[in-house]
């Protein structure tokens, strides 16, 4: 069996103590309360309400001062010598009552009434009410400020109820103790006709005040509780109250809870009531109800050690609507499947009716409605604030505000049925949220501080708030080791955390402390989680410690940083700093080995390391970046290749760079932007459904990147790869797609980056690129028109029913490419047998009949090829734009096609496929690139393009 949690503990003892439902006395009157038929020992009946004759015969019962007892019927004032005590008490063995209704009414009135007002929790067993006394006050007399002491075990409560009789004074004060300010009850209003009912606990202090005229005549009860098992009711005390807080403290200070009986974070937090309290002010700002509460725990707390505040609290709630409120079911469907509401429609006989009931949806939307009541809660926080000292001390931080658990609130339903102070509803989440202010007494055991800050603020926060000493306390021990734990990612960040300071800062900031402490192991721990960190900062870093420790002692640390660094730009710069530390280049060796080690590891470099490893080939010599190259990455590497092209190429245009040297470099150079070239549409997703045909592209941008710079080094041969990469597709490529969304586009774009370098726009071997798109369209794309039957002028079919109808309308739109014909047996027959009778129909369409549902369909259907034909017209227009796109005139055209501007144009009419060959752009094209050409001429090896009309398409780098 688990034991019970300090939350529980704690709660239960602020709970039972100062949240007491009930009230500590009752009060009432009753106009209409039965007679009992009062009847005393040695007196009778008694008459109500009380007359002198009657309340003399009682007051005879009780012995003079003297000791003289009086016989009834002696005169009692024959003698003045002869003083009667003012307060004539009979025992209640002594009373009974004849009215058989009196000892219900009593019974009703201690079970219902009394115990109602008293706050009593519901009995398993029957009270019992016990007739204690009867007390008769004379003029002039009074009781004295007692505590009732009942001899009856089980008794918790006394009810006085004090019958009809003609009385002035005699109130009753009711406290909770000897120089309290009492609560007076007066019972002389009307006195002669009405019995009043007076109950309060035990524990209160009582007095009658003097009578001033008349007698007061009372029955005292003792209110009995005699349910097993079950505590006996009472009302806090001071020493009840100190049994209980000192009992939960104490076991808290000792240790004893723990595991699950312990709150995350080591601090409570109960919620005052008072409204007027403000926080900041300490014991002066507490309202009158929330200082009662104080001045009782305070005392207690301090003598234990605990360390008490008093803060400002706020909670907010976030839910959903009450599923009985009609919002609920307009919220987002997987709110209410989250809580397993789903199937709670009240009001409708469906899901449907309701969801889409017009106007529930736009009263949701838009009408004015309160905040809906909440429902399941999804999300609570608690946030503490103004935190002020009630003990005298003070944190040793200042925290301002912070979040904390719910297990660390007592009562955790304090807001249950509070007023919220803020509300609102976000209809387009569905979200009620609800905000509290209220304010709390904060308990926490120094020692704890440590780890309460920890925990609400989390380790980097606090870390930033140490001083940087010469020596470790063991507070600053415990906050590097939880820094450390969570730069290792073995703790979890907790809600209250944000923002939270950078990691990378942080490990700057613990670098400073291990320097301080002089702790290389602990500087080693932290200088890897400085990947993120400026190299600045970190180059300071390492100065800083290279006064206090050798480099060797930081060899392992700083070894963990580099090789855990991917990118190699940054590498070289962390080498950089290491060894602008090193003047007496005792880290030579081993940094020589990590520069070896990025280079060999560098599989996947970034734009922003190509300036080192541009540097890595001029100090290294180009034959590190030759052996580099093969092992980049063959995906996802295009922007870097490029990059490293151009910066190697302004590397060989270096007037100090050798011979030999450019020689290596253009080698390199043209390994880059072979390796860049199967990559130059990676990566680029983007739409282009709202691009026009002419607009530049991404993938557009690239190819043109590419020629630039081919002609910037003086080699086509890369362009040329890539325009024949171009020309290539697998037989199941929409060509459609891929000419329109590549190739009309590119051209107009290759035109303008050839002029911007000053070249011809037909030079080569971009006219072949040209014409070569040209032929690849009409070839694969509009290919030649086929012939299908003519239609007869005459109406196909019968020409009398609406079936042949429907048939000969289907037949002659050049549109429709089918039509269904839904009918009986007899009908779908008839159709059948028309499109058979006429023969060139076979030729024309197919015919399938679908038998599921009823009745059967029948399809027909125009055969592709016929579609074809019917819709020449567009594929020639289409044709012809494409072709336009390419050569602006027709003059432009007839030279760029050259001897086949013939077979375009019949292609185009339809009259005849235009045939290729195998589409290759081949030659030496360097003859117009400029001086530097002769250092990077165009491999010949590259194969001739065949004269056009060969069979089939090339099979040279088929682009998917």
């Amino acid at each position: 069996m688990a034991s019970a949690s300090l939350t529980d503990e704690l709660g239960k003892a602020f709970t039972d103590n100062f949240e007491f439902k009930g009230d500590y006395h009752h009060f009432s009157t009753e106009s209409k309360a039965p007679n009992p038929g009062l009847t005393i020992k040695g007196v009778g009946l008694v008459g109500l309400p009380l007359g002198e004759r009657d309340a003399q015969a009682i007051a005879s019962l009780q012995p003079a001062v003297t000791g003289t007892t009086l016989k009834r019927g002696q005169a009692s004032s024959s003698s003045s010598s002869l003083v009667r005590p003012g307060v004539v008490t009979l025992d209640g063995t002594k009373v009974s009552f004849n009215n058989p209704h009196w000892a219900g009414f009593v019974d009703d009135l201690a079970t219902k009434t009394v115990w109602k007002t008293l706050g009593v929790d519901a009995y398993t067993r029957k009270p019992r009410c016990e007739l204690v006394k009867l007390s008769l006050h004379q003029p002039g007399t009074s009781s004295p400020l007692v505590q009732e002491s009942p001899k009856a075990d089980g008794a918790f409560a006394t009810i006085v109820i004090v019958l009809p009789s003609e009385c002035q004074g005699g109130q009753v004060h009711v406290s909770t103790g000897k120089g309290r300010t009492p609560t007076i009850l007066d019972t002389t209003k009307n006195a002669a006709f009405t019995t009043s009912i007076i109950a309060w606990y035990n524990a209160l202090f009582t007095s009658v005040q003097p009578v001033t005229s008349g007698y007061r005549i009372a029955l005292t009860y003792s209110l009995i509780h005699t349910s097993l098992n079950t505590p006996k009711p009472g009302i806090p005390t001071a020493h009840t109250i100190d049994r209980a807080f000192r009992s939960v403290l104490q076991k808290w200070k000792d240790g004893k809870y723990m595991g699950e009986a312990k709150p995350r974070v080591p601090l409570m937090a109960y919620v005052l009531r008072g409204r007027d309290t403000e926080p900041s002010r300490g014991m002066e700002g507490l309202s009158a109800r929330d200082a009662h509460i104080v001045k009782f725990v305070l005392p207690i707390a301090k003598s234990l050690g605990f360390s008490v505040h008093i803060a400002s609290l706020k909670k907010k709630m976030v839910g959903i609507p009450h599923k009985d409120h009609f919002a609920y079911h307009c919220i987002p469907s997987h709110k209410r499947s989250r809580h397993g509401h789903d199937d709670y429609l009240s009001g409708f006989d469906d899901y449907e009716d309701y969801m889409y009931d017009a106007d529930m949806r736009e009263s949701y939307r838009h009408g004015d409605y309160d905040t809906p009541p909440m429902g399941d809660i999804e999300s609570e926080e608690q946030v503490l604030s103004e935190v002020t000292s009630l003990d005298g001390g003070k944190m040793s931080v200042k925290l301002t505000e912070f979040h904390f658990d719910e297990d660390n609130l007592v009562p955790q339903d304090a807001f249950k049925n509070a007023y919220p102070e803020e509300e609102s509803f976000d209809r387009d989440n569905g979200e009620v949220k609800l905000k509290y202010r209220s304010n709390a007494l904060v308990l926490y055991r120094p020692e704890d501080e440590t780890e309460v800050i920890l925990a609400v603020k989390g380790p980097y926060w606090f870390l930033k708030q140490l001083e940087i000493t010469s020596k470790p306390t063991t507070r600053a021990n415990a906050v590097v080791s939880a820094t450390l734990q969570r730069l290792e990612g073995k703790g979890t960040r907790g809600n209250g955390w944000y923002p939270e300071p950078d990691a990378g800062a942080t490990a700057i900031t613990l670098l400073n402390h291990a320097t301080a402490w002089k702790q290389h192991a602990l500087w080693n721990k932290a200088i890897p989680y400085c990947k993120g960190v400026p190299i600045a900062d970190i180059t300071a870093a390492i100065a800083n410690a290279a006064k206090v420790f050798k480099l060797d002692l930081l060899k392992d640390g700083l070894l963990s940083l580099i090789k855990d660094t991917k990118e190699l730009n940054r590498r070289f710069e962390l080498v950089k700093a290491i060894s602008s530390n090193d003047p007496k280049g005792s880290s030579r060796g081993w940094l020589e080995e990590l520069t070896q080690d990025a280079l060999s590891s560098c599989t996947n470099p970034t734009v922003s390391d190509v300036p080192s490893l541009v540097s890595v080939a001029q100090s290294r010599g180009p034959a590190a970046i030759l052996s580099l190259i093969p092992k980049i990455e063959k995906k996802g590497t295009y922007a870097v290749l490029i990059a490293l092209a151009k910066g190697l190429h302004e590397l060989r245009q270096s007037s100090s760079t050798t011979s030999q040297v450019k020689g290596e470099l253009g080698t390199a150079v043209r390994q880059c932007i072979a390796a860049a070239i199967p990559q130059w549409e990676q990566g680029l997703y983007g739409s282009y459904w709202n691009c026009k045909p002419t607009d530049e592209t991404d993938k557009t941008k690239r190819i043109c990147e590419i020629v630039e710079l081919c002609y910037t080094i003086g080699d086509l041969q890369p362009c040329i790869d890539l325009l024949n990469s171009l020309l290539q597709f697998e037989r199941n490529v929409d060509v459609t797609k891929r000419l329109t969304e590549i190739h009309t586009p590119l051209i107009p774009h290759l035109r303008s980056t050839l002029a911007k370098l000053g070249k011809p726009a037909n030079s080569e071997p971009f006219a072949s690129f040209y014409r070569h798109t040209i032929s690849l369209y009409l070839s694969r794309v509009l290919r030649t028109k086929p012939e299908i039957p003519s239609l007869p002028s005459k109406p196909i079919g019968c020409g009398q029913c609406a079936d042949c109808t429907q048939l000969d309308k289907f037949l002659r739109d050049a549109t429709s490419s089918s039509t269904c014909f839904k009918t009986t047996q007899p009908r779908r027959t008839h159709v059948e047998a028309q499109i058979r009778k006429e023969r060139y129909l076979a030729n024309y369409v197919t015919t399938e009949t679908v038998k599921s549902g009823s009745p059967h369909s029948l399809f027909v259907r125009k055969r592709p090829e016929v579609m074809t034909a019917l819709k020449w017209g567009d594929a020639k227009a289409a044709a012809q734009a494409f072709v336009k796109g390419v050569c602006a005139d027709e003059r432009s055209l007839r030279e760029l096609m050259g001897a086949r501007y013939d077979d375009v144009v019949k292609a185009i009419e339809g009259t005849k496929l235009f045939a290729v060959g195998e589409l290759v752009i081949s030659g030496d094209f360097s003859a117009g690139l400029g001086a530097d050409s002769s250092a990077m001429a165009v491999d010949s090896s590259v194969p001739v393009v065949h004269s056009a009309g060969g069979s089939g398409g090339g099979t040279k780098r088929k682009r998917k």
